[in-house]
């Protein structure tokens, strides 16, 4: 279930942040308002692009896909699997 979450105003100084377009981001910060309190969620692109941007049609799941990878990359989410 979603959770409100807050943006401390030190994010957009971040680093990291600035490496990231501007989707990248908003998916990034979308990413924290559908994972639990201990931050852990699903990362199955189809379904947090539907959970995030559920109007834009112009970010396809491949991108979020891509998007994610990245952002794991970026040491920023750590993707993982559970049997």
């Amino acid at each position: 279930m979603a959770r409100k979450r807050m943006i401390d105003p030190n994010f957009w100084r971040d680093e990291k942040i600035g490496e990231l377009t501007h989707t990248e981001r908003l998916m990034f910060i979308g990413l924290w308002t559908f994972s639990d309190d201990n931050g852990v969620g699903r990362a199955n692109p189809k379904l947090l692009k539907a959970d995030i941007f559920p109007y834009d049609d112009t970010f396809r799941v491949s991108d979020f896909s891509k998007s994610l990878d990245r952002l794991a990359t970026l040491n920023m989410i750590t993707l993982y699997s559970v049997d």
